[in-house]
């Protein structure tokens, strides 16, 4: 049995619920190649992965490449903070990297300075 499907079927079945979406995190599983969260649409006795949602796999997590850095620079197995607020520092000379828009709502990340929120009205 997968890993995460031994955490989703008895969350679901246990709830009582008749049908559910299944959220299972659990940090960085067993192994590199598994997934750490996994989204399960849940019915009757049936569980399968939701198709819409991909599952999160620990080599994709921007927190590793910190901590390599970090054992680099000789520090602790938890200090890969000290590398990751570096990231706060740069300046790129492009556009903003992140920008979005939630119905009233509207979010910048500009190249150099602090993120806005901005309300509509």
């Amino acid at each position: 049995m997968a890993h995460h499907n031994a955490h989703a079927a008895p969350a679901f079945l246990w709830s009582g619920l008749v049908s559910a979406a299944v959220l299972i995190a659990d940090g960085r599983g067993e192994d590199t190649y598994l997934p750490i969260i996994s989204i399960y649409l849940a019915r009757g006795n049936e569980l399968k992965p939701n198709p819409l949602l991909s599952v999160i796999y620990v080599e994709h997590l921007l927190v590793l490449f910190y901590q390599s850095v970090g054992d680099h620079c000789g520090f602790g197995r938890y200090d890969f903070g000290k590398t990751m607020v570096l990231a706060c520092y740069g300046c790129v000379g492009t556009r903003s990297l992140l920008s979005g828009r939630d119905d009233d709502l509207v979010t910048s990340v500009p190249p150099c300075g602090r993120a806005s929120v901005v309300h509509r009205s």
